[in-house]
């Protein structure tokens, strides 16, 4: 009988809300609505005093809370109040990085914006970017996935032409390299440990000064693609070698550059190494922690 007067408390709650949300949200539209008026007649002040009575982050949809930003800054430009207009941008821009400047908006601001985004968005890349390897590292594959495609994005974006600059190519290199680990990643195990430290191992002996030892055999050795014209001038060499430390069940728990092929490259291949699986190494019919070197070669396009 307890249960049945909690639930149905709750339930009045969530129906009685529901009104009051949508109550606030016409409200909140209605303060822009003459916040607006207001400022197409020139009352920069008052239209500015309602316009912070509201929250732009939590405004009824992106377009609102974007409106409320824009606003914000109009009055500001026009208090001449230039570095406070230059902060409500930032924020905008950070809401939703990938929109352009709107062309109806007045040519000073139509500056500001685009002089703002272009700063901006560099921030905003590089911490999207890390972001993404650290959930990569996670092994929380869709969302390192979804992140580094908002990455690309903003990469790609020609309204920007961020690639242009050799330490924005890289970024874009390296974050579509995770993005096809991301998504080619196979489902974690919850109850095998992801990364940790390496196995303890001697350097690989030879067949014929151990015949009871078995090395490890790929099961799952893909190598990652590169490509030439995206290696903004650092590429030295078309093979390197890392090594690898294989575990008793097989997975790869690290691996280490031994010998660069390309500065963002490597990161790309160690990152893949730790997806490979193998036979593993076997000593008197046991398996046992090895670690072992792989050498690669690329077939650079």
């Amino acid at each position: 009988m307890r249960l049945q007067r909690v639930l149905a408390s709750a339930l009045f709650f969530l129906i009685a809300s529901a009104p009051l949300a949508r109550a606030a949200d016409d409200a909140g539209t209605a303060t822009l609505t003459n916040a607006q008026g207001l400022y197409a007649q020139a009352a920069y002040e008052q239209a500015l005093a309602l316009l912070e009575q509201l929250d732009p982050k939590t405004s009824a949809s992106l377009a609102e809370g974007q409106a409320i930003w824009r606003y914000r800054a109009l009055c500001l430009i026009a208090l001449g109040r230039s570095a406070d207009a230059e902060s409500a941008i930032e924020e905008m821009v950070r809401v939703d990085p990938g929109a352009d400047v709107d062309e109806e908006l007045p040519p000073r601001l139509q500056g500001l914006v685009k002089d703002v985004r272009a700063r901006v968005v560099r921030d905003v890349v590089r911490q999207g970017y890390e972001r993404g390897r650290d959930l990569y590292g996670r092994s929380e594959h869709a969302a390192a996935a979804a992140e580094f495609e908002r990455v690309i994005a903003l990469l790609d974006d020609r309204t920007l032409s961020l690639t242009k600059e050799p330490s924005f190519a890289d970024v874009r290199l390296l974050a579509d390299g995770f993005l096809r680990l991301a998504k080619a990643a196979p489902p974690a195990n919850p109850t095998a440990p992801i990364s940790g430290p390496g196995p303890t191992a001697a350097a690989e002996p030879a067949a014929s000064s151990d015949p009871a030892f078995v090395p490890p055999v790929p099961i799952l050795q893909d190598i990652p693609p590169f490509s030439r014209s995206a290696s903004s001038g650092f590429m030295a060499r078309n093979e390197g070698d890392l090594d690898v430390d294989v575990s008793a069940d097989g997975r790869v728990v690290n691996a280490r550059i031994v010998s660069s092929i390309h500065p963002v490259y490597d990161l790309i291949l160690a990152a893949a190494a730790k997806t490979w699986r193998y036979e593993p190494a076997r000593r008197f019919g046991e398996p046992v922690p090895y670690t072992k070197r792989v050498h690669v070669v690329l077939q650079v396009k």
